[in-house]
């Protein structure tokens, strides 16, 4: 009885051994040297959201490839792939001179990193490399740029290489194309106050959206900007408007030089009370007289059809002071004719006061009341090319007012025209 149950047990023995060894052998096959390969199908999962919280969105998907080994049946390797969309959100106070940052301007660029992640043995013959697509958004005010931060969407391309061959999986490369601008906004959230330093403070956000396999992801940024206020003791907690005016410099045909002052009363952190002027000085308009040329047109028969006021820009130009903000104003007057057209710039510029609190527009002069009038006086005819030509005087005279005073410009060229 003992004898039988003792080859029971060799035999048990024999086969669990024999199923060991032959288990061994099939993995060890996998870590034979590759001398011959060929890659089959390529291919990739939808990427799906794996982690979402406030910093970031994750999507995860496989990637994978058929490949033959050695003359082997044709097996798939497949590796993890992430897409990682980062939210900036910044808690330190970012100091601005200006809470008229202008509208936001976005960039794109994409940076390849050389950072390589190791194959695991699940993953034999594929490396992962980590690319990123910066999303930079800029608030440009004229020519000062007063904000900027970027969104950077990480990205990883996987590539096989056995040696013998090598080939880059199927990846998700965010594409700029499907990128498009969300909301923005600037909201008061108080002042306060930093090594005797008060700050006015705008909780800033921003968003914008990427479309990726088909679905619509957010990336949104928070932001606290901060401007100066002045030194504790110092810094203005509340204003009123006092009184405002504008003193006429100098007035002409085609010009006026004028001050425009406003009557702030402050009171300041302290509890004292103070009234300040501030006057910004030879702000102006003017219109010219200017030639444009000459005109060959087919007719003497020139008509008036339409003219407009085009804005063009309002951009920051720089500060007075602490609290005065002076801006460049850009329009023109267009005025088109059957034939041509011709153009009248209209530049004047804008005064700000603010203070944290409080905003003031200074009083500001601007044209308006546009007249037209245009006249053709003939010159002379002449021959040119067995054919006869005449020769006229076109001028067209703008007339437009600036606050009470009516300036003139003209615009003047020679027409031909066949008689």
């Amino acid at each position: 009885m003992k004898r039988k149950n003792f080859w029971l047990t060799m035999a048990a023995t024999a086969v669990l051994t024999s199923c060991f060894m032959s288990s061994c052998k099939k993995d060890n096959e996998s870590d034979d040297p590759v001398t011959s390969s060929e890659i089959g199908s390529t291919g990739r999962d939808v990427a799906k959201v794996t982690l979402q919280n406030t910093e970031e969105t994750v999507l995860g998907y496989n990637s994978w490839v058929g490949v033959s080994h050695n003359g082997q049946a044709s097996k798939k390797i497949s590796a993890p792939v992430q897409i990682r969309l980062e939210n900036p959100v910044l808690t330190e106070l970012h100091q601005i001179q200006h809470f008229e940052i202008g509208e936001p301007q976005i960039r794109a660029g994409y940076e390849k990193r050389i950072q390589y992640d190791e194959p695991s043995q699940a993953q034999k013959f594929i490396t992962v490399a980590d690319s990123v697509l910066e999303l930079t958004v800029e608030h440009v005010n004229g020519h000062f740029n007063l904000l900027t931060f970027t969104y950077k969407i990480a990205y990883q391309v996987p590539e096989y290489d056995d040696n013998i061959n090598r080939a880059t999986l199927p990846y998700v490369r965010p594409d700029t194309s499907q990128v498009t601008a969300g909301n923005w906004s600037l909201e008061d959230i108080g002042t306060v106050t930093i090594d005797n330093m008060v700050y006015a403070r705008r909780l800033y956000k921003h968003s914008i959206k990427i479309k990726i396999d088909g679905n619509d992801y957010t990336l949104s940024a928070s932001l606290i900007l901060a401007k100066p206020l002045g030194n504790t003791g110092e810094a203005v907690v509340k204003s009123e408007l006092v009184n405002s005016g504008i003193d006429i410099v100098e007035a002409t045909e085609s010009q006026t030089v004028y001050n425009s002052w406003i009557i702030v009363k402050q009171t300041l952190d302290n509890g004292q009370t103070r009234e300040n002027t501030y006057t910004v000085e030879n702000l102006s308009g003017y219109l010219i007289e200017e030639q444009f040329g000459y005109q060959r047109v087919p007719s003497k028969n020139i008509v008036l059809q339409s003219s407009e006021v085009i804005d063009i820009s309002d951009m920051l130009e720089g500060n007075l002071n602490d609290y005065v903000t002076i801006y460049l104003v850009e329009r023109k007057y267009v005025v088109t004719y059957n034939y041509f057209s011709i153009e009248y710039p209209l530049v004047h510029r804008r005064a700000v006061y603010f203070d944290g609190f409080e905003t003031f527009v200074f009083p500001t002069l601007k044209y308006e009341n546009f007249v037209d009038n245009t006249e053709l006086t003939f010159v002379s005819e002449f021959p040119d090319g067995g054919q006869t030509f005449e020769s006229y005087l076109f001028v067209h005279t703008l007339t437009a007012k600036f606050g009470n005073h009516t300036h003139i410009g003209k615009r003047f060229c020679q027409i031909i025209t066949p008689k």
